[in-house]
């Protein structure tokens, strides 16, 4: 990058902010960020981030959480429950495979306790089952 400014605009940035999204008033100087942002997306080192508005006349919601992506799965860590049933809209959605990826919950601990109340009923058939193996084995049966 030719300016100066870019170039500790750049670097501010990566201290600051990393790859996360930021807004050029978090950052000390906004006049010399607004000359540096421009190098830099020329240059393609950062991606701006659309501004989205919402048509006259017409209702937009937005529902926010933040997820935790761990090597057992994501961990929903903020935001509030959602209860779709409440809100109708005219839109749905077509695909079978995008519909059963947001029935999922984006928190693993929810769909384990399920699966713990099966696994309980399960075991203890097993656990039977198992108990009488083992003594046949042993029996030599």
């Amino acid at each position: 990058m030719k300016l100066k400014a870019s170039r500790a605009f750049y670097s501010a940035v990566e201290k600051r902010f990393g790859s996360m999204p930021f807004t050029l008033r978090a950052l000390e100087d906004e006049k010399k960020a607004r000359l540096g942002v421009m190098e830099c997306v020329n240059h393609k080192l950062l991606d701006p981030f659309s501004v989205l508005y919402e048509k006259d006349n017409e209702f937009v919601a937005q529902f926010k959480f933040t997820v935790l992506l761990m090597p057992n799965g994501p961990h929903k860590i903020t935001g509030l429950p959602l209860d779709l049933s409440v809100y109708e809209t005219e839109h749905t959605i077509e695909d079978d495979s995008i519909k059963e990826l947001l029935s999922r919950s984006a928190n693993p601990k929810s769909g384990k306790k399920k699966k713990k109340a099966a696994k309980a009923q399960g075991e203890v058939n097993i656990s039977g089952d198992s108990k009488e193996t083992n003594e046949q084995v042993n029996n030599g049966n």
